[in-house]
């Protein structure tokens, strides 16, 4: 018998209880998925260094497809799908998805289970698990598992909230609880009056509503379930996988010696962990802040203090919170200041999430700063990494 951990059981427990799928795309014409199947034949030869034609016969197992956007790209690319999907109200949409755009052969099975209750005769060169694998704990279940099916050489694909990117993520359920708190309305019509101005300057194929359930609603976009990249590379490492590559870059990009060198696998991982020490305001930013390691660890102390203070006002706003996150703040600021001089538009973020914080007594005044502040409107961190890693 396998005893299902906590967090995932309550995750899987909250999408059951909502009427809408938190990814679905709702593709009913052929240029609908032409459309996604370009965005992720980019991101994955780009970013990913994953071309396409690795997937040409690849043996594919999916974790949480949820509506099957995703598996739809990957069948076009030729893999033989193995989609692991608990939540049967997402079946009918794959099922449809697959006869619909003729890709039925591809669908190899659809198994009803969770990632900690899968198992198979069958192992597979590709394990893709996007969005929700975070929320598994303890990680050994899910890490171990991927172990277990995946052929050696075999890639594991995940994506996940990285704490570093979550700022801004973790202010926007903070402003709309308070705002929640004293209106009385409802997290759709309060997200609706604070970040639809927001939602509506960036391109997306889900809805607003999908968007509020998924992430501002989901009791699982927590600094307690995030990951900081450099403990899950270390993670991975010590049970038997390599990095491959990721988004953003985690490997060390500006290393440079011979080409017949081959480096120790715990020198590499060594090399990256200080590559990552150094790219916590790119992650908190979503732009190059490369830091020198001196100016790295007071840079890391201070987005942790912002990060956890900014969390906890989420659950009940506080003088002290709110002091410490404008501490952590000003050290970010004047680190900054010192070692990127020219770059005005992160300090400029920094400012607005001040001014944020000084408006959490007026929820008025706040609701009018969220919907027609600039910076705010364009400001998202990056809170989404993926990466992937190579079975040794």
């Amino acid at each position: 018998m396998t005893v299902k951990s906590p967090a995932s059981r309550s995750l899987y427990t909250y999408y059951l209880k909502q009427s809408l799928l938190p990814t679905y795309g709702s593709f009913s014409k052929s240029t609908d998925l032409e459309r996604h199947d370009a965005a992720r034949r980019a991101f994955f030869t780009e970013k990913l260094h994953l071309p396409p034609r690795l997937f040409r016969g690849a043996q594919v197992a999916e974790f949480g497809p949820d509506s099957g956007e995703n598996s739809l790209a990957f069948a076009r690319w030729g893999a033989s799908m193995t989609l692991v999907e608990p939540n049967p109200r997402s079946w009918p949409r794959i099922r449809d998805y697959f006869r619909i755009f003729r890709l039925e052969p591809n669908l190899r099975s659809l198994v009803r289970a969770d990632i900690e209750s899968f198992s198979s005769r069958r192992t597979f060169d590709i394990v893709d698990a996007e969005g929700f694998i975070y929320t598994v704990r303890p990680e050994s279940l899910w890490i171990n598992c991927f172990h277990r099916i995946l052929n050696q050489d075999g890639l594991s694909i995940i994506s996940y909230y990285e704490a570093a990117g979550a700022l801004m993520e973790l202010l926007l359920k903070a402003i709309l609880s308070r705002v929640k708190e004293t209106s009385g309305q409802t997290s759709r019509d309060a997200a609706r009056e604070l970040f639809e101005p927001k939602w509506d300057s960036i391109p997306h194929i889900r809805s607003f509503d999908s968007w509020v359930m998924d992430v501002l609603d989901n009791p699982f976009v927590r600094l307690r379930y995030f990951f900081r990249a450099g403990e899950l590379c270390t993670k991975m490492f010590r049970a038997g996988f390599d990095l491959y590559s990721s988004w953003p870059q985690y490997a060390d990009a500006l290393g440079v010696y011979c080409h017949k060198v081959r480096l120790p696998e715990q020198t590499l991982l060594a090399h990256h962990l200080d590559f990552i020490s150094r790219s916590s305001l790119s992650f908190l930013f979503a732009r190059r802040l490369f830091l020198p390691s001196s100016a790295a660890v007071v840079a890391s102390v201070a987005v942790s203090s912002a990060i956890s203070a900014i969390d906890g006002l989420i659950d009940r706003p506080s003088s002290p919170l709110l002091r410490r996150a404008i501490g952590a703040l000003d050290t970010i600021e004047k680190v900054l200041r010192t070692w990127h001089p020219s770059e005005k538009d992160p300090r400029s973020v920094v400012r607005c999430i001040r001014q944020i914080l000084a408006r959490f007594a007026q929820p008025e005044a706040l609701v009018r700063f969220c919907r027609t502040d600039e910076t705010f409107i364009r400001s998202w961190g990056m809170p989404t990494h993926f990466a992937v890693f190579r079975k040794r």
